[in-house]
């Protein structure tokens, strides 16, 4: 029986030690309210995305007209602003 505390003790002390290190290692990325669900984006022009991370924090963002991920990083003040191209009308957007 006193194996089987041991073993409990040791798995809550594991298990409280990654959800204290979660939570401090998540990511605290914020956008404007301006930013949502089925916006719409003037077409074949660069638009502005911005927002807030906790400083020198790598933030990816996914436009679904881009293959790839693009990445900037958050200023020391925790400011990140990054201008991306938008295609032309038609197609699946």
């Amino acid at each position: 029986m006193k194996i089987f505390f041991k073993c409990v003790g040791a798995f809550l002390i594991q298990a409280i030690f990654m959800l204290v290190f979660s939570l401090h290692a998540s990511a605290k990325v914020k956008v404007p309210a301006i930013f949502s669900d089925s916006m719409v984006l003037q077409q074949k022009s660069k638009v502005a995305f911005w927002g807030w991370a906790n400083p020198g924090e790598r933030v990816k963002i996914t436009p679904d007209w881009q293959p790839k991920p693009v990445l900037v990083v958050a200023d020391k003040d925790g400011n990140w602003k990054i201008m991306l191209k938008t295609p032309a009308a038609g197609g699946s957007h």
